[in-house]
């Protein structure tokens, strides 16, 4: 968290701002209690690994019951 926190101080806008919405998201995080493994598998199935080892994940709204809240 303190690494998000580091980058509030950021000179670029977009990162400031990204960085605050990604603080208040984990502030208010709560535990995941069950598994949906469709939507596990559809995730890791489109997930890509690059050869610099950076991973791409999918857009979350593309998959039925993808919700982000």
């Amino acid at each position: 968290m303190e690494k998000w926190r580091d980058t509030l101080k950021s000179d670029n806008a977009l990162v400031r701002y990204k960085s605050k919405q990604f603080i208040e998201l984990l502030q208010n995080a709560e535990p995941i209690e069950e598994l949906d493994m469709a939507l596990f598998f559809s995730i890791i199935e489109k997930m890509k690994v690059y050869e610099d080892e950076k991973m791409k994940l999918p857009n979350l709204w593309e998959f039925p019951g993808g919700k982000v809240k």
